[in-house]
């Protein structure tokens, strides 16, 4: 009997004292948000009160790993996230190609302006529209994986 008591303490004395030196996952150091104070510069996701930055927005978003190992219903919308800023990223390089290549055409034509140019910058604004498009629903799926990452912590008192 004593020794399956001693047993048992040791056991669950280093459980214990693990779980008082881990500090505990509040609202208040735990929780995301988007911060856009600088519009020169791309918006960041960062964490906790002090602000601490856990990820980028910009041409190619950086990942967020809190949100890519969260589980399903926090993940999902992380990814469709993911998937879509690079779409548009892409699109906006396609478009941001059409147009500068426009000029070269234009340049090495001797009768002025072919059909071709018309062609690049008709392309450079259906890719621009697309990009635009698309990467205004990307901001909604962060916007969205952010509040059930927040809604899952254990103690939220601020909204």
């Amino acid at each position: 009997m004593l020794r399956q008591t001693l047993t048992a303490l040791i056991i669950a004395v280093p459980s214990l004292a693990a779980q008082s030196q881990a500090p505990a996952c509040t609202y208040d150091r735990c929780a995301l948000r988007i911060e856009n104070q600088n519009p020169q510069f791309p918006a960041r996701v960062v964490q906790g009160i002090e602000g601490r930055q856990v990820g980028a927005i910009g041409l190619f978003a950086s990942a967020i790993p809190l949100l890519a190992t969260a589980p399903d219903s926090v993940r999902i919308p992380y990814e469709a996230f993911r998937t879509r800023q690079q779409v548009s990223s892409v699109l906006g390089a396609l478009s941001l190609a059409s147009l500068v290549a426009a000029p070269f055409f234009v340049h090495r034509s001797s009768s002025g302006p072919g059909g071709t140019v018309f062609y690049f910058l008709g392309a450079s604004a259906v890719f621009g529209v697309s990009a635009l498009a698309v990467g205004s629903g990307a901001q909604g799926k962060l916007e969205e994986a952010i509040a059930r990452y927040n809604d899952r912590l254990p103690d939220r008192t601020s909204p």
